[in-house]
């Protein structure tokens, strides 16, 4: 008669999220009845479009850490900028060979793969130009 009996008790927000081909990164903090949340979402590195400049750019960097390595021996020091010249002159190329310019690479990292270090370094921006490469536009 005078209300008293079982409360009713509020609904807890609810959230569901799919998300694929993202790095992820952020948190969640539920404040009261409140369902705050704060994300960031990006691709990693290696999923984003880049042009043909940068992928010549990705190349150009990436002979400078080949031509700085002192754990390289010279003969893979000299196979490997060989290549990555090769690809870097090919990719600014009005209609490039991209399968050329993937099989430069590929001998590139055959090149620098004694030196971990070098490779650890050089790997992530050769994959960049890999991925362009395997893109349908130029």
């Amino acid at each position: 008669m005078f209300g008293f009996g079982k409360k009713k008790t509020p609904e807890q927000p609810t959230q569901s999220q799919n998300i694929s081909n993202t790095s992820v990164s952020g948190q969640v903090a539920q404040a009261g009845r409140d369902l705050n949340q704060v994300m960031q979402s990006s691709q990693s590195q290696s999923e984003q479009q880049i042009s043909a400049t940068d992928a010549a750019e990705l190349l150009g960097q990436v002979v400078s850490i080949v031509n700085n390595a002192p754990s390289l021996s010279e003969p893979n020091k000299a196979k490997a900028t060989s290549s990555l010249e090769a690809a870097k002159v090919a990719v600014t190329e009005p209609d490039p060979d991209k399968s050329y310019i993937s099989g430069s690479l590929q001998r590139a990292l055959d090149a620098i793969r004694s030196a971990s270090d070098i490779y650890n370094l050089a790997k992530p921006l050769i994959d960049q130009v890999l991925l362009w490469t395997n893109s349908t536009s130029a």
